[in-house]
């Protein structure tokens, strides 16, 4: 626990300098942060889960093509 709260100071005092020499807080958008923008019924979670399923199964249509290819090889 020590060494995390050493590298937190660490991380917070590089951020502050960087931020004094910009002129400005890094503080992240609020788009940004965890759990914004992305609720459950948002059309934004319904897209990327489409998109996902889409990957997934063209990933495993390829794996079982390549697996086919290499059994007809040898």
């Amino acid at each position: 626990m020590p060494r995390q709260a050493a590298a937190l100071r660490a991380i917070a005092a590089v951020q502050q300098k960087a931020a004094g020499s910009a002129g400005a807080t890094l503080q992240p958008e609020p788009s940004c942060q965890p759990g914004v923008g992305l609720e459950a019924g948002s059309k934004e979670h319904s897209m990327l889960k489409f998109l996902g399923g889409a990957v997934g199964i063209i990933f495993i249509i390829g794996l079982l093509v390549v697996i086919g290819l290499l059994a007809l090889i040898f």
